[in-house]
């Protein structure tokens, strides 16, 4: 299904640019250049769209509950050699406890990060995709909020990495670092360029 969704899409929207099915037509109400003729969602459009919901969200779904499963299989695996550890020495009661709740916590972010990507492909794409199919032709619904709804539905594209480095410690503290060193380097350079009175 993944190799499925990453072919599909090149190789299905070189038909409309070869005029073999559908044809690219500028649509200044969205300010795209959009492979569907704007006014019905027939032949195309519609065999299209399906295959997009129907490829996309099962293999989202799919890679977060392999992430999630694997994750779950392995901190089994990690707590049976952890029980059985304990059960031979039980001198390091604090340490264990200390590293539990790092743990937890761990878990808990992780958990969150990948609530957080899903919440945010639901918010930017499920209005666009509703809409889409309630009104295709834009004549129920003003057509400056398709526009807008299409460019909120690609921001999870920009949205997703932005979740993934600001919860990575290492990729945080670097950018902390290039940010310091950006400030203090703008300092500098701006209090050269002030003349003395």
């Amino acid at each position: 299904m993944l190799i499925f969704s990453w072919l599909f899409y090149p190789f299905v929207f070189l038909l409309p640019l070869f005029n073999a099915w559908g044809t690219f037509v500028y649509e200044p109400q969205k300010l795209i250049c959009y492979p569907f003729n704007g006014f019905n969602c027939r032949g195309f459009c519609l065999f299209v769209y399906v295959i997009a919901i129907t490829s996309t969200v099962p293999t989202i779904f799919f890679c977060y509950t392999s992430i999630i499963y694997t994750y779950v299989k392995t901190q089994k695996k990690a707590n049976f050699g952890r029980h059985t550890s304990m059960q031979r020495s039980a001198n390091f009661n604090t340490i264990k406890s200390d590293s539990e709740r790092k743990r937890a916590m761990h878990e808990l972010r992780m958990a969150f990060k990948i609530f957080a990507v899903i919440v945010v492909f639901l918010i930017c794409r499920l209005p666009f995709m509703i809409l889409y199919l309630v009104d295709p032709s834009m004549s129920k619904v003003d057509p400056f909020l398709h526009t807008v709804l299409i460019y909120i539905g690609s921001c999870s594209n920009w949205i997703n990495p932005l979740i993934y480095s600001l919860s990575n410690n290492a990729i945080l503290n670097t950018l902390k670092k290039m940010f310091s060193t950006w400030k203090k380097k703008f300092v500098g350079i701006a209090s050269s360029n002030v003349s003395p009175k």
